[in-house]
């Protein structure tokens, strides 16, 4: 072997551990600040999640609402639906700022021990949060698009 040889320790010399990923010291920078300020990890993506709660529940009640289409619109998800039908849009908005919530919650949890998977999973909620908001905004567009056009349901 080489004096060169990566592998060779001489010896009495004492073995340092290979520096940090760049993720982890900025994981740990940000934790240190937030910490220091007593704030929440992930500030924008809860924001965003927020945001994209109320505009899920204004338009699913737009697209419920018999008054504001020619076709009263269904509920896909089987628990929101039951949501709906039993207490009516308090409910509805009840749970769905109850959703948002358990997200934010679970993020402080998961982004005190592991910051990256915390960070992953509040920018996927934020993502999962918009899929109803943009399919219901097509689907008003498309009721739009067919009314303006002279379609009629039925």
């Amino acid at each position: 072997m080489s004096e060169h040889d990566p592998d060779l320790i001489p010896d009495g010399e004492a073995v340092q551990p290979p520096p940090p990923s760049s993720d982890i010291v900025a994981s740990a920078a940000a934790l240190e600040t937030v910490a220091a300020r007593g704030a929440v990890l992930f500030p924008n993506c809860y924001v965003w999640c927020l945001f994209l709660g109320a505009m899920d529940v204004m338009l699913t009640y737009l697209i419920l609402h018999p008054a504001a289409f020619d076709t009263r619109g269904n509920e896909v998800n089987w628990l929101a639906g039951w949501v709906i039908d039993h207490y009516g849009v308090g409910g509805m908005v009840a749970l769905k700022f109850l959703s948002v919530i358990v997200v934010v919650l679970i993020c402080e949890f998961v982004g005190r021990r592991r910051y990256a998977t915390a960070k992953r999973l509040a920018e996927w909620a934020v993502a999962i949060n918009a899929i109803p908001v943009t399919i219901a905004f097509t689907l008003m567009l498309v009721d739009i698009a067919r009314w303006r056009l002279g379609y009629t349901a039925g």
